[in-house]
């Protein structure tokens, strides 16, 4: 099962959305009928993107006109990390998918002694020995410190399963993991009441998996729940818990289902009109492209602000004929200058690319040539602002007097609305020369997860919303 999060464009007649289904990256529907207009479909083959060094052609479009978007999906299948691999167990499956980067686990249950079984192979290929993997966690008061997978599975795709007896005394069986090096991951979370109970069910959770499991004894093992922060991985293979700390996560809380495996990804479409002809651009999967407005077919593509994780969820900004996007989880933004030839093509060339803005979710804003957005990944981040044109720093508030932590941004009225990712409201004066703070407020019931929702500015109120919660403030200037 894949996680959706794209709004989908309206213009016109049409409504425009990014499946990214094997026949379909983009589609255009009858927005009274529902009725398929058009489908942009992948390429056969991948095209080569555009280099670090700037000013060389990323792409343009393909000789053939019928010919659509290249196959995205975050990163391809492959073999490794499959259950079928994973030894030492009658239940590879149960070992397929994992979550991962998450900061606890807990789950309501009645006061009593148990068993919990806690269930872990390493599967993730970027992980080839010792000390690459190691994190801590605490079973309801129980350490463990420097957890090393490989170490304690002997290997690669090996299963290994810590049993720990506890005692629950406040109704609530509890799970902490911290990140030491690269990210907490596991397969499964088993709680079984001691003695045995008709009463007390046993809890049996795979992480990762999106429906339930019946393993070889015909036990069922529910979908993922439980977990806080993080990411899950449905076990699609290569990529399960790799995102290395310090780089692209850090067990922060946070993160999305598991990477894509179609063409979609998380962002959504704008329309542009440039060279005489409308298009709409998106941050699919693997690269950013333009589809021409009329009948889908591909423009041109820029692969380089595209992750390998296939989470990118920042909507791409146009202006002046130049398109920057950007994601985190390693890659950075990139802007390419477009350009109409004479036989109708249209070329996307590099202006720059850079890994100072690395924007997760939080959403990009440009004022006066600068663009302002967050720079960090599930690991954190802060607020940043570069130069539209060079992709230079202009400031940076990771080195600034105040600290402004990871968050989404709006613009309305001349000034910056921004909701950092701890919760904190701030409003900021846009300016290149400097961080300008002008206000800061922190909203009531905040709760303990990550403040994801962008701040929504209309009709002089503010809104701001946190899970349950919805919040509205009167920002209106008074007379």
């Amino acid at each position: 099962m894949c996680n959706f999060r794209e709004s989908p464009l309206v213009d016109g007649d049409k409504v425009i959305c990014t499946p990214g289904s094997s026949d379909a990256t983009m589609v255009a529907l009858n927005k009274m009928t529902g009725e398929v207009i058009w489908k942009s479909k992948p390429q056969d083959s991948p095209s080569t993107g555009a280099q670090a060094d700037g000013g060389r052609e990323a792409t343009r479009r393909p000789d053939n006109p019928r010919r659509g978007v290249r196959p995205s999906g975050g990163p391809e299948p492959s073999d490794a990390g499959s259950a079928t691999e994973v030894s030492g167990t009658k239940d590879p499956r149960l070992f397929a998918g994992e979550h991962w980067g998450m900061t606890a686990f807990s789950y309501k249950v009645p006061k009593g002694k148990y068993v919990a079984k806690l269930y872990f192979a390493e599967t993730f290929e970027g992980i080839t020995g010792e000390g690459q993997r190691v994190f801590s966690f605490n079973v309801e008061g129980k350490d463990f410190k420097d957890f090393d997978i490989w170490k304690k599975a002997g290997g690669l795709r090996r299963a290994y399963i810590e049993t720990v007896p506890v005692e629950v005394t406040d109704g609530e069986f509890r799970i902490e993991f911290t990140a030491q090096v690269e990210n907490p991951a596991i397969k499964a979370i088993e709680l079984i009441p001691q003695p045995a109970s008709n009463s007390i069910p046993t809890i049996r959770i795979n992480a990762g998996a999106s429906e339930a499991f019946t393993d070889s004894k015909g036990q069922v093992w529910q979908p993922d729940s439980g977990f806080e922060g993080g990411s899950l991985n449905p076990g699609f293979g290569g990529f399960a818990g790799g995102a290395p700390r310090g780089r692209f996560g850090g067990g922060r809380p946070g993160g999305f289902g598991g990477y894509s495996q179609t063409g979609a990804a998380y962002s959504s479409p704008i329309a542009i009109d440039f060279g005489g002809k409308r298009q709409y651009v998106q941050l699919a999967a693997k690269a950013l492209i333009g589809v021409d407005a009329a009948d889908g077919n591909l423009l041109w593509e820029y692969p380089k602000p595209a992750n390998r994780m296939g989470i990118n969820c920042t909507t791409p900004l146009f202006h002046d004929g130049v398109v920057f996007a950007s994601s985190a989880y390693g890659a950075g933004g990139g802007a390419v200058k477009l350009s109409a030839k004479p036989d109708g093509a249209i070329e996307a060339t590099e202006m720059y690319f850079t890994q100072r803005m690395q924007n997760h979710h939080g959403g990009i804003i440009l004022v006066d040539g600068c663009l302002y957005g967050a720079n960090g990944g599930n690991g954190g981040g802060n607020l940043i602002c570069i130069d539209f044109q060079t992709g230079d720093v202009v400031w940076d508030e990771r080195r600034g007097k105040q600290r402004v932590p990871k968050g989404s941004i709006a613009y309305a009225d001349g000034c910056l609305y921004y909701r950092t990712e701890e919760g904190t409201m701030l409003l900021i004066e846009p300016s290149r020369e400097r961080y300008i703070e002008r206000g800061r407020f922190e909203q009531p019931d905040r709760t303990e997860v990550p403040a994801w929702s962008h701040p929504v500015i209309a009709n002089g109120k503010l809104y701001v919303r946190d899970q349950d919660v919805m919040f509205c403030y009167d920002v209106k200037a008074k007379q």
